[in-house]
């Protein structure tokens, strides 16, 4: 559901209070660019868990590197300040509210084209650089340990 379908300023207001709208980003620089990254919603973890089992890996080490490329493919919202969907060219709904976090099916798609672009266009040791800026950059949440590729 997004934003877009229920707008009554309740629920806006409660969708602001919550922390969904306006989501922060931490600003990464890698090779020359810059990566905004904002922690992962639930449903964004399990959507990178879908890509992973898409993913042939037959050995372990690779496994870890396509598993992080996920995570890290759903994490990413724009580069070069540049949002991932008009990287891409993925349609939004009018009225979008933030673009850092624009609705579920957009970031999917987004993460989609970037998840494949990474793995299919990039040396692994290149791509190595970006999981280690990435998990620096996270700060973890509830608990939970972050682990290096």
């Amino acid at each position: 559901m997004s934003e877009t379908t229920f707008n009554h300023p309740i629920l806006h207001a409660l969708r602001s209070a919550l922390g969904v709208a306006n989501v922060p980003t931490n600003d990464v620089e890698y090779a020359g660019h810059v990566f905004s990254i904002r922690d992962i919603t639930p449903e964004e973890y399990e959507y990178a868990g879908e890509m992973i089992n898409r993913t042939a890996a037959s050995d372990a080490k690779r496994r870890g590197l396509i598993d992080s490329l996920a995570q890290m493919s759903c994490a990413i919202s724009a580069i070069d300040g540049t949002p991932l969907f008009e990287l891409f060219g993925v349609t939004v709904p009018d009225g979008l509210v933030d673009k850092n976090f624009p609705p579920i099916n957009v970031r999917q798609q987004c993460s989609t084209y970037l998840f494949n672009m990474l793995r299919e266009e990039s040396r692994m040791e290149a791509a190595t650089g970006l999981f280690e800026a990435y998990f620096g950059a996270r700060k973890p949440t509830h608990g939970e340990e972050i682990p290096l590729p």
